[in-house]
């Protein structure tokens, strides 16, 4: 087995954990499948974060939105690759797969949502030219995935400074996904919809992983690192 990418605090909670978000992004799937427009709560969310054109907070969510997008995320995910390469390479190289496959994986599931629920967008959305289905947020889901791909790393690896950047990595996809919602681009459902559908396919590759290194490249019993949340 390969060292493992789940703590045990989480481990314990970990089927029931995927399962729930899992069962969350079903549940708000259904909601608004073929929706054309946000409920009164959705609507209502919307129209107060909603920033209109020339105002400085709309300035910052078009910097901020621009980190969950393709053409960070994919970068971004390369060098947590190689840096997971130096850190794993010599106790567990399966685990510098690790990366591509959790950020790959919630984005693949992301766009055959959208095809099956085929969400409309906000009409804010067309400032920006956003087309495509809205459920669930590709920005969201990606960032999302992203900072819980490193912050499992970062916990396998037993580094020291993990903690701060753990905090740091919610931050970012947090303040992403509000992005969204400052643009008009997304309804708080699509948000919540993609963190939820990165968390339950990233928790389920961290597993799939643990579960499928070789043994070989473990380290003895007493040399393994501790995992503590």
């Amino acid at each position: 087995m390969s060292l493992g990418l789940v703590p045990a605090r989480l481990g314990r909670v970990l089927a029931p954990l995927v399962v729930v978000e899992a069962a969350l992004v079903a549940v708000l799937g259904a909601l608004v499948w073929h929706s054309t427009n946000g409920d009164r709560f959705d609507s209502a969310v919307a129209r107060s974060l909603y920033a209109g054109p020339g105002s400085w907070v709309r300035g910052v969510a078009s910097v901020v939105t621009v980190f969950g997008a393709a053409g960070f995320i994919v970068p971004a995910t390369v060098l947590v690759t190689v840096w997971a390469w130096f850190l794993f390479r010599d106790r567990d190289r399966w685990l510098v797969l690790f990366a591509p496959v959790a950020v790959l994986v919630p984005f693949l599931a992301g766009r055959v949502l959208k095809g099956a629920v085929h969400r409309q967008r906000p009409s804010t959305s067309t400032l920006l030219q956003e087309v495509h289905a809205s459920f669930p947020s590709g920005h969201a889901t990606s960032s999302a995935a992203l900072a819980l791909t490193i912050a499992l790393l970062l916990i396998a690896g037993a580094v020291s400074w993990r903690r701060p950047v753990i905090v740091g990595l919610g931050v970012y996809a947090v303040a992403v996904s509000l992005s969204r919602l400052v643009l008009g681009v997304h309804y708080l459902t699509d948000v919540v919809g993609g963190i939820c559908l990165a968390g339950a396919c990233v928790l389920s590759c961290a597993w799939l992983f643990s579960r499928g290194g070789g043994r070989e490249s473990n380290p003895p019993d007493g040399d393994r690192p501790s995992h503590p949340l």
